[in-house]
């Protein structure tokens, strides 16, 4: 599939549309135990044995739960108008002056949502450079062995089309150039080779920086380093922290209190679940109308994406920016830029309250209609409310106010 940068218009239809919530779990701790949709292998729980319920007098209340009409009709709301649109500039004419500074390659690793926001970047320093952009080209993901390619996951001449009056795009290098490749920089110091950039770089950085040697061809290679963090904190202050993603179980029990019904159709987004089909069955028994790329995918379109993880991630995103509602169970690249780019459209997005539900969930004494009622407090400003951008956090995660106009 191909995914095209552009506004998403859809009608809520809780039970008729495939994607009425979208869902992410997402191996955020432990990734070592963890392997890709396509690359899957036995977990160290056994597919055969389900695990018991860890909050089992919730479960039984909520396997009973019922919603008024009314209920279902304020959960499945549209947003109101928040007075604030995205900031799209019209043009007359193209800004794009005839004699380009150079070419300008980019290499991105990471996973999908590295990789794209690595292409926005890549945009943003044509642009400033006055540079020629070459297609960028998508690394092999050392972890997950990932082939997809640039041409797999977007539609290349939308892309191209749709940044012609900004910036000159081309999808290969002119012949004269065909020597530069990763290899050839890789060999030896090159001049053209820009190595490292500040990760909160201004315009002024890259003309001071890399337009004097932009004489006709740069390299720049673009990586995402991962701290490994060694806490020090019991697993118990870390779940009363928020610091902890939730469980299949503690997600359903979430949803349900929030007031989803047994009639919600979920898309579940993620790669393969730590414990397999057994570690969810109890979402599935509070939400058994639920999907995921596997149940909606035939095997021969199984086989033709074996091996491309970015392009698996692309699908999920593709239904996230088409879900009614969106919620993740655990913080990471996908939901900051699925949070993001909904606020941009202004979609209603709940953004799970971490720190009160994993108080709730050690609370082992609560009743239903305690823990339903602190879910619905605790929630009532986590829905999609614009939340303004603050020093150096990521626009791409707060688009205003930087790319949103208050009206």
């Amino acid at each position: 599939m191909k995914v095209q940068y552009q506004s998403f218009v859809f009608q809520t239809q809780r039970r008729g549309a495939l994607a009425g919530l979208f869902l992410i779990l997402f191996p955020v701790f432990l990734p070592c135990l963890f392997t890709p949709f396509s690359h899957a292998s036995p977990s160290l729980f056994s597919e055969w044995n389900t695990p018991k319920p860890r909050h089992l007098p919730l479960l039984k209340s909520a396997l009973h739960r019922q919603s008024s009409d009314s209920e279902q009709s304020d959960l499945w709301m549209p947003l109101a108008d928040q007075g604030w649109r995205p900031f799209v500039q019209s043009k007359d004419a193209s800004s794009v002056p005839e004699k380009s500074e150079g070419y300008l390659q980019v290499f991105l690793d990471g996973g999908l949502n590295q990789q794209r926001m690595g292409i926005c970047d890549a945009v943003a320093v044509a642009k400033i450079l006055n540079a020629t952009l070459v297609i960028p080209y998508l690394e092999v993901n050392p972890v997950w062995q990932d082939s997809s390619s640039f041409v797999d996951i977007f539609d290349v001449d939308h892309f191209v089309n749709v940044l012609k009056d900004d910036i000159s795009i081309v999808k290969e290098l002119p012949a004269e150039f065909s020597w530069s490749t990763r290899e050839y920089y890789a060999t030896a110091i090159r001049a053209t080779r820009i190595k490292t950039a500040p990760v909160h770089a201004s315009a002024n950085w890259y003309l001071e920086n890399v337009l004097p040697v932009l004489q006709r061809l740069i390299f720049f290679p673009y990586s995402f380093v991962f701290p490994v963090l060694n806490s020090q904190f019991t697993d118990e202050e870390l779940r009363s922290q928020g610091r902890c993603p939730l469980t299949p179980e503690e997600i359903g029990l979430l949803l349900a209190a929030l007031g989803f019904d047994n009639c919600t159709r979920l898309y579940l987004a993620s790669h393969k679940v730590y414990g397999g089909e057994a570690r969810i069955s109890t979402l599935r028994k509070l939400f058994p109308l639920m999907e995921d790329k596997k149940s909606l995918a035939s095997s021969e379109e199984r086989a033709r994406i074996k091996g491309k993880a970015s392009l698996l991630a692309a699908v999920d995103y593709y239904v996230g920016m088409h879900s009614d509602i969106f919620v993740s169970a655990s913080p990471g690249n996908m939901h900051n830029a699925l949070v993001g780019h909904r606020t941009y459209e202004n979609l209603k997005t709940i953004r799970p309250n971490m720190a009160l539900s994993g108080q709730l969930f050690l609370n082992k004494s609560i009743t239903w209609s305690e823990f339903q009622r602190a879910v619905v407090e605790g929630h009532e400003s986590r829905q999609g409310l614009i939340r303004l951008r603050k020093p150096k956090q990521s626009l791409y995660t707060y688009p205003a106010p930087d790319c949103m106009c208050g009206v």
